[in-house]
């Protein structure tokens, strides 16, 4: 090992005297005869010369034994995810429709947010108790309100920028109309007023 002195320098075995494979897999009641234990100590060994490789751990007697490993992770059992349904355009468009019946006076809006933010054409829906139905509803207008707010926002900002560069602009004139010897009429301008 190239960096041996330096490994022997920071894992100094006085520390790890006392520490054991064998003593905390007993304190946790798994038997040091078993496969798993014999198989788990071969791979956990410092030295890459003495540790087994992935391909010789899968030829070890613990894969051989019942039950064995499947392909398929679930091994047949029921998958542990709730049932979920695809939100399509069609389901997208029936809601819009029925919020454009419920609020007519925010009809401006609602197709302007809608045209400013792109729904995926497919979301999921997880199937259940309608009380999730609704959360996930009460999320999009909760997310929706949000986006307003977030324009109204930048709408009062852009007004308000707009605000100053105009005072910015009538006091560069102010300042240049009067301050300008070239626009004195008639003698003392500045003075009359």
């Amino acid at each position: 090992m190239p960096e041996h002195p330096t490994l022997l320098k920071d894992f100094k075995r006085s520390n790890y005297s006392s520490s054991s494979l064998v003593k905390y897999m007993d304190r946790h009641k798994i038997k040091p005869e078993s496969k798993a234990f014999h198989l788990l100590q071969k791979l956990l060994l410092m030295d890459p010369n003495k540790r087994i490789t992935s391909e010789q751990a899968m030829q070890d007697a613990f894969f051989q034994e019942d039950p064995l490993p499947t392909q398929d992770v679930f091994s047949g059992c029921p998958i542990p995810y709730p049932k979920r349904e695809f939100l399509t355009d069609d389901d997208q468009d029936d809601k819009a429709d029925t919020n454009k019946r419920q609020n007519p006076t925010n009809n401006g809006t609602q197709q302007s947010d809608q045209g400013s933010h792109g729904h995926n054409a497919k979301r999921v829906r997880l199937s259940g108790a309608p009380s999730t139905v609704m959360s996930v509803q009460q999320q999009d207008q909760q997310s929706q309100q949000q986006q307003q707010q977030n324009q109204q926002q930048q709408q009062v900002q852009q007004q308000q920028q707009q605000a100053q560069q105009q005072q910015q602009q009538q006091q560069y004139h102010n300042h240049m109309m009067y301050n300008n010897p070239g626009n004195n009429q008639g003698g003392n301008f500045n003075q009359r007023f």
